[in-house]
């Protein structure tokens, strides 16, 4: 699963634009910097309910959920391309998008990436 994340408009924009003004490209290392942390926030959702963008649905016999039993998901999570332009931040597990998106089939949405269905953070 790879995430593409766009800030259209939020107040780390101007401070961002005015990076690029004075220097005339955002830093590779800004960059890294911003995927590391973003990778981080997503590893700590696993077990910190505060930063999930939405509640993960309860298992079925109640109990809260943690996506975590072996915790192959969450240790998948990586900052995997950093170049001077943008930075990728993925889980190489195949099943990512089924607890992200949730599918017909009944699995809820359990997103870990902190961004919304409509792709908003």
């Amino acid at each position: 699963m790879k995430v593409d994340i766009r800030i259209v408009n939020d107040s780390l924009t101007p401070a961002i634009n005015k990076l690029i003004k004075e220097s005339g490209a955002l830093s590779k290392s800004v960059l890294k910097a911003m995927g590391v942390s973003l990778q981080s926030r997503i590893v700590r959702s696993f077990t910190d309910q505060g930063l999930r963008i939405e509640t993960w649905k309860p298992k079925k016999d109640g109990t809260p959920t943690t996506l975590q039993r072996s915790t192959t998901l969450r240790g998948s999570i990586d900052l995997t391309e950093c170049t001077d332009k943008h930075a990728t931040v993925s889980t190489s597990t195949v099943y990512g998008q089924f607890h992200q998106f949730g599918t017909r089939k009944g699995l809820p949405r359990r997103p870990f990436f902190p961004f919304k269905k409509n792709g908003k953070i």
